[in-house]
């Protein structure tokens, strides 16, 4: 058996070697008896979507004697990866260069300098007289309606409300639109929440929202349209094959 690089989640290995072989999703079916759902959720290494281990165990076992690879290794990695998924609270981080914890502390560090900059940004367009929002006041002698035509509400006391005026600035919203064309699994993390998994049929349609950043894992580069805030999303990658993406 070839050795796994260090750097592969098992089941993108076992993707690899069988790609190489030049042996196809249902080639694999036929041959091992396991359902595509498993078998994708497999080569995604989605563990929280396939059966108890026993039967993951008799799944792999299988796949490696088709792959003609070391049944006992496979059965190993596999459970020193799930070793890694359990200490992860549920959440599978693969092992390798970047595990679990470094990630999740680069998304709580994007977060946090996102969030700053806004603030930033904030400030710098309060301060700056030519890039104020333009705020107008209704007093004694203008026409009725005229004052109230711009972006601050009036007051009581004749002076504009500036939170209103300052909270589109703060809210940094983004949204994700997934057109299926051909059938895909697709795992979503959203503003670093545990993932969601949904397996897309042709025509199906999602909407996502993210206060900052969406991570996708697709096994199916071909078998989706996205568009991130309303502007389409180019995915390099050819029809059943995976692809990891961050937006933005």
């Amino acid at each position: 058996m070839d050795e796994r690089p260090e750097r592969l989640p098992l089941g993108r290995y076992l993707q690899s070697v069988r790609v190489k072989k030049g042996l196809g999703l249902d080639d694999i079916i036929r041959r091992t008896h396991i359902s595509r759902q498993n078998l994708i959720s497999i080569e995604i290494d989605d563990f929280a979507n396939l059966p108890a281990p026993v039967h993951v165990k008799g799944f792999l076992r299988a796949y490696a004697e088709v792959l003609r690879l070391n049944p006992d290794r496979v059965l190993q990695y596999y459970t020193e990866e799930m070793m890694t998924w359990q200490t992860s609270d549920g959440i599978y981080a693969a092992p390798g260069r970047y595990g679990f914890w470094p990630r999740f502390i680069f998304a709580i560090c994007l977060l946090v300098g996102v969030i700053s900059l806004t603030l930033y940004s904030a400030t710098f367009w309060d301060q700056d007289p030519k890039k104020q929002p333009i705020m107008m006041t209704k007093t004694a002698g203008q026409e009725a309606g005229r004052g109230e035509a711009v972006a601050g509400k009036t007051a009581d006391n004749g002076s504009a409300d500036i939170s209103d005026t300052i909270s589109p600035l703060i809210s940094q919203q983004h949204s994700l639109e997934i057109n299926t064309i051909e059938p895909t699994h697709l795992k979503v993390i959203i503003d670093g929440q545990p993932p969601e998994t949904y397996q897309l049929k042709p025509k199906d349609r999602l909407e996502l929202k993210a206060e900052s950043f969406f991570n996708l894992l697709l096994d199916n580069a071909e078998g989706v349209e996205l568009y991130f805030d309303k502007k389409p999303i180019i995915l390099s990658g050819k029809s059943g094959q995976n692809v990891t993406i961050q937006l933005p």
